[in-house]
């Protein structure tokens, strides 16, 4: 399934291009547009060319997959913020999207990043009945484990 996001800020040949690449890339796939969280019907588009994309020469890489970690609800936020730095600092051209939503001494935190651009966090309003803690990671060339091992690290020294 492909989510094309924030469907409502574009150009309607815009979208038209980037669906008709994403088919390309991906006949099969079923896609959905959103605007602001909330799934949208996607407008009358033009018919539109997929974008030429350029041949990759055959170059293979690991398969890109998401890492979901569930925090609990006492990480340490200053243990947990390092680690994250250390991480995209570290892996930035493996995980390619790192978002999340953490609860924080200031309150519900959301937290986006793509690569090692972290974008500014954002305080949320307060949702009890949300399910917070919860940071996703999409990338390639690290497991699960390895990304769960390295944040049990971090906050093994934090409480040090």
């Amino acid at each position: 399934r492909l989510v094309v996001t924030k469907a409502d800020a574009a150009e309607p040949a815009v979208i038209a291009r980037l669906l008709a690449t994403l088919k390309k890339l991906n006949p099969d796939a079923p896609i959905k547009a959103t605007a602001h969280g909330s799934e949208i019907a996607l407008p009358d588009l033009p018919r539109a060319e997929a974008e030429d994309l350029p041949d990759l020469g055959g170059a293979t890489s690991a398969p890109i997959f998401p890492t979901r970690i569930k925090l609990g609800e006492n990480v340490d936020w200053t243990a947990f913020t390092v680690w994250l730095s250390a991480l995209l600092h570290a892996r930035g051209d493996d995980v390619m999207r790192a978002k999340g939503v953490v609860r924080t001494p200031a309150g519900r935190l959301l937290l986006q990043s793509v690569r090692k651009v972290v974008q500014r966090p954002e305080i949320l309003p307060p949702q009890p009945d949300r399910e917070d803690d919860t940071i996703v990671l999409i990338g390639r060339g690290y497991t699960e484990e390895q990304i769960r091992a390295s944040l049990d690290y971090f906050v093994r020294a934090g409480r040090r």
